[in-house]
């Protein structure tokens, strides 16, 4: 993605990092939305991700409903499938693992894709260089990442932790993620921000 898009999809969207009190519910709703039942994570896990494996994130919201969450943690052998893969990211520098995400398929366009990585840059790209994670193949989700930014393949699983379906271990060099000139970004903040005014 070369360009930005136009500003009116922007119109209503708004994220808020991820406080488990807050988003729990949300958090699921989108789980049961995204993943089949095998895949989903429950009540119990998703708050010993966070809580004790580190995990940050971020949820998104479109008029006042969660439609898309991302969330992860410094790459490590505890979430990389193997060694011989963390050496290979080794090379592309300081790599945030993206253990979860999950895009609500009433939103799975280009424009909230790209929305939700912008923001995601700029809270991590201090600390990480790259985004990792493994994206399923069956719904096409690797392929948009490798289209939206250049996603780079460097693995794929045929049956990825026993769900029965491959998915594709990509990485994606942050520089690859375009980020609106200021202007745009405070009247994004704006328009969040309105948005979330209840009349």
């Amino acid at each position: 993605m070369d360009k930005l898009p136009r500003l009116p999809w922007a119109l209503g969207l708004w994220v808020e990092v991820i406080d488990l009190d807050k988003h729990l519910d949300d958090l699921m709703s989108l789980e049961q939305a995204c993943f089949p039942e095998s895949m989903r994570e429950s009540h119990a896990s998703l708050a010993e991700l966070f809580e004790e494996h580190g995990l940050v994130g971020l949820i998104l919201y479109s008029k006042g409903r969660p439609i898309a969450t991302l969330s992860g943690v410094k790459a490590s052998l505890n979430n990389i499938p193997s060694e011989a893969m963390l050496d290979q990211l080794a090379g592309f520098g300081r790599v945030f693992y993206m253990e979860n995400i999950c895009v609500h398929p009433d939103y799975r366009s280009a424009e909230n894709l790209l929305f939700m990585f912008q923001e995601m840059k700029l809270r991590i790209s201090p600390y990480f260089d790259c985004v990792s994670g493994a994206a399923r193949v069956s719904n096409g989700w690797s392929q948009k990442l490798q289209a939206a930014f250049r996603a780079k393949v460097l693995g794929r699983f045929e049956d990825w932790q026993g769900f029965c379906e491959p998915f594709e271990f990509v990485v994606i060099d942050l520089s690859r993620v375009p980020v609106s000139p200021a202007w745009i970004r405070r009247l994004q903040l704006l328009l969040g921000k309105i948005a979330r005014i209840r009349f």
